[in-house]
């Protein structure tokens, strides 16, 4: 007698894959309340940039207090601490308590660094004996009697930092070339009593001088030199070439926009443009950086191409601009900034900038301390960049940017507030105060990306078809001479500049907490303004 199964052999399979994906089904199901929603997710990312906010914030905060207040910090770091701690214990929230660790372990992190690196360069020795290969980074402008040098050696076991070579005028050397060196190197000399000329070279890298009895030749072993010079032979050719096509001051002033360098003006006009205010334009600065930027997504955007990739080819543009005009660390810097500020503007959402400018920041000066108390041009950039982020928001919602009138006292206004959030740097680095600095870059500015972009479409065009190049020529004279006529007048004012300033610790901090107030204020002010419109 033949048995038969209660089923077939595919019912059981069938059966099987059924019970097998009910399964799966009800063990994701049963999942799915484990699993983050996008509401938490979004919440765990605004949560982490607190986190960076916050560590970028102690970073900041403890390497300034031991830049200023060296010997103190440890005493004010103890207080501000205990107050901290003291504070977080009446707090019953556990996450408010960990930020305020993470905060309090970033600030003493942030004196640590600094001293760290400041007991590194202000330890080295007087005077050293170097031979060996090192590398030409880069060539400064040529001075009456040598040319400026930088040189870095290629020893793993060196810890002395560049050296600053005074070479002969008709130095041939290219940057990247590598070359056998040999010079009995000294630490550099502070000429003034006001300026740590020793310390601001160390905030560039360089921690030894050779000014005289420097023997150098040719090696054979010439590494990886050939990028860097061909970006060097680049900027060489366009340097020249401005010179041919337009003439003195005009052709200095618009080498120094594109490729930065007040050194290039003449005497006379490089005064007159400190004293209206306006030496800024001429330099690697944020400002000429996010000009670039901006005709670079015009460009893009006109030539047909999305939002996104339009920003894209602008940041591969302006990292290629980067590298041939100046590839230093102080460029990369000026241009983080920049991308920082037109962000803002182009996706509409300056406060989002906001975490991104503190956390870089952050990482720059973890990476160079110095930064923080050498470094004019790293101090300005951040805040001007912070200026520019604070008022952003402000004139966006006040409509400035919705009429011509409206973006004229954007500009008036923007000036301003960049001149009250630099001025206790400017006054300390420099020790004067352009008081027509407002009022002369509220008229010059709209005037330097005209500039800039017509020297650039006639150099281009009388590369490649000198008839159009030569008749666009006019258009790129015509706005770099109003400059510097205008800079001029503006610097014959009697009363343009206050000489003679000083700026002590306690006034910046009494200024900037000040600055604090008012504009947490004027944020109180706009959100009440915002949520009228709203209604």
């Amino acid at each position: 007698m033949s048995m038969r199964w209660p089923i077939s052999v595919s019912q059981v399979y069938i059966n099987r894959s059924g019970r097998l994906a009910v399964f799966v089904a009800s063990w994701r199901n049963s999942t799915n309340n484990f699993l983050p929603s996008a509401g938490y997710r979004k919440e765990r990312r605004r949560d982490m940039s607190q986190w960076m906010k916050e560590v970028a914030i102690g970073v900041i905060a403890g390497m300034g207090l031991a830049a200023w207040l060296f010997h103190e910090a440890i005493v004010i770091g103890l207080l501000l601490t205990a107050g901290g701690i003291a504070f977080i214990a009446l707090i019953s929230s556990r996450q408010q308590v960990f930020h305020g660790i993470a905060l309090a372990v970033a600030f003493w992190g942030g004196i640590f660094l600094y001293a760290r690196s400041a007991e590194h360069w202000q330890g080295l020795a007087g005077e050293v004996q170097f031979s060996g290969l090192v590398e030409i980074i880069d060539r400064g402008e040529t001075r009456v009697f040598y040319q400026p040098v930088a040189l870095r050696p290629v020893a793993n076991d060196w810890t002395g930092g560049d050296i600053l070579y005074r070479a002969a005028i008709d130095f041939i050397g290219q940057p990247g070339e590598r070359i056998d060196f040999s010079c009995q190197l000294k630490r550099p000399e502070n000429f003034s009593s006001d300026f740590d000329y020793r310390m601001f070279l160390a905030s560039r890298g360089i921690g030894y001088a050779c000014e005289r009895g420097g023997h150098f030749e040719a090696s054979v072993d010439r590494g990886v030199s050939g990028f860097r010079q061909i970006l060097f032979l680049i900027r060489s050719d366009f340097e020249s070439r401005v010179s041919a096509l337009l003439p003195e001051p005009e052709s200095r002033l618009l080498a120094g926009l594109l490729v930065g360098g007040g050194d290039r003006l003449v005497p006379e006009i490089r005064d007159a443009f400190a004293r209206a205010g306006l030496s800024h334009i001429v330099a690697v600065s944020g400002y000429n950086m996010s000009i670039v930027a901006e005709g670079l997504v015009i460009l893009a955007l006109g030539l047909g191409l999305w939002r996104r990739w339009a920003v894209i080819v602008a940041v591969i543009g302006l990292i290629f601009f980067l590298l041939v005009i100046d590839s230093s660390a102080a460029s990369f810097r000026a241009a983080l900034m920049a991308w920082l500020a037109f962000g803002a503007y182009l996706v509409g959402r300056p406060a989002a900038s906001w975490n991104g400018l503190l956390i870089a920041g952050a990482i720059m000066l973890v990476a160079n301390p110095l930064l923080i108390r050498y470094d004019v041009g790293f101090q300005l950039s951040f805040l001007a960049t912070l200026a520019l982020l604070v008022f952003a928001r402000h004139f966006e919602t006040f409509g400035f940017f919705h009429h011509w009138y409206g973006k004229a006292a954007a500009l008036f206004l923007t000036t301003i507030t960049i001149e009250l959030f630099t001025l206790p740097v400017i006054v300390g680095a420099f020790g004067t105060l352009s008081l027509v600095a407002p009022l002369a870059n509220a008229f010059i500015l709209p005037l330097v990306p005209i500039a800039m972009f017509t020297g650039l479409a006639a150099i281009a065009f009388t590369s490649f078809i000198p008839t159009i190049g030569f008749l666009v020529l006019p258009f790129a004279w015509l706005p770099l001479a109003v400059i510097i006529r205008s800079a001029e007048i503006f610097s014959g004012v009697p009363w343009a500049t206050l000489s003679g300033l000083d700026s002590s610790p306690v006034f910046t901090v009494v200024w900037y907490v000040s600055l604090g107030a008012v504009f947490f204020g004027l944020e109180k002010i706009r959100k009440r303004y915002a949520l009228g419109m709203g209604h």
